[in-house]
């Protein structure tokens, strides 16, 4: 990034910052950047109150995390565009199902208006794979009738879609795959 925005990014474990062309390690923020993280975080009283529960002694971390959560993905766009920040991304987070936080303090993906839930997620992800539709209800422990429910409500929030093609495309640009 090359431009006055910020991106924040998820790379082995750490949060990591592109500023000004340069990547930064989090902890490397200007103050005013870390300020307006912070005061973004306290905009989302629920996301905060968890952040909280985790990190009761640090706000540091707090904020770290909120950032980890809400922007962990590296994506062309910066996170904070001209003092503010984007929408929240999604990035597949590897405690997705079993996180308090989520769909709180990270985001699940919207397509125009409609928040995919995390099963719908995952269905997403395995219609995007060479898995036959057999195997994904077997996979996912359903009959193949309810998975034909499923992928057709789904298919249907993602803007009437009807191929597993047409899936794998809307799968890319939600960031899924």
């Amino acid at each position: 990034m090359l431009c006055n925005s910020v991106e924040f990014f998820n790379y082995e474990l750490e949060v990591k910052v592109i500023m000004n062309g340069t990547i930064k390690k989090f902890y490397e923020l200007p103050t005013p950047i870390y300020q307006l993280l912070n005061e973004e975080m306290h905009r989302h009283p629920k996301a905060f109150q968890i952040l909280k529960d985790w990190h009761p002694e640090s706000e540091s971390k707090q904020i770290e995390t909120f950032a980890r959560c809400r922007y962990g993905d590296l994506e062309n766009t910066g996170d904070i565009v001209d003092g503010k920040f984007s929408s929240a991304e999604f990035w597949d987070c590897p405690l997705r199902g079993s996180c308090k936080g989520e769909g709180i303090i990270c985001a699940l993906p919207n397509y125009k208006g409609e928040t995919l839930s995390g099963d719908e997620v995952q269905l997403l992800k395995m219609l995007t794979t060479a898995m036959t539709n057999d195997a994904i209800a077997g996979a996912l422990t359903i009959a193949l009738g309810t998975f034909h429910q499923l992928k057709q409500k789904l298919y249907a929030k993602l803007g009437g879609i009807q191929t597993k093609q047409e899936a794998t495309i809307k799968a890319l640009e939600l960031n899924i795959i």
